[in-house]
């Protein structure tokens, strides 16, 4: 699964879903990514019948996506400078 990372991997500018015409599973992660970043600028809490995606994406999906976001901002923030940020992979809802 390359989803959203995968495409940047593979030379997408983060945010930039049409520089490269990513398909299939790339091109449904940058578009959540896009509307996400929508969100976190105060334009529009998402509702899940909103995001016209072409899948079926439910509020329990938003709900934890949201959790899983909020959770790695808040790692981040406290990531002192110069210090690296260490995930765990799958990551996963406490």
């Amino acid at each position: 699964m390359d989803g959203y990372w995968g495409a940047v991997a593979s030379g997408v500018a983060l945010g930039d879903a049409d520089a490269a015409e990513p398909e299939g599973e790339a091109l449904l992660s940058l578009r959540l990514a896009q509307k996400f970043d929508v969100e976190l600028a105060g334009v529009i809490a998402w509702r899940a019948a909103e995001l016209e995606l072409g899948i079926e994406i439910t509020e329990a999906m938003l709900d934890e996506i949201r959790t899983l976001r909020d959770r790695l901002f808040r790692e981040w923030f406290a990531v002192l400078p110069g210090e690296p940020m260490l995930l765990r992979w799958p990551l996963e809802a406490e």
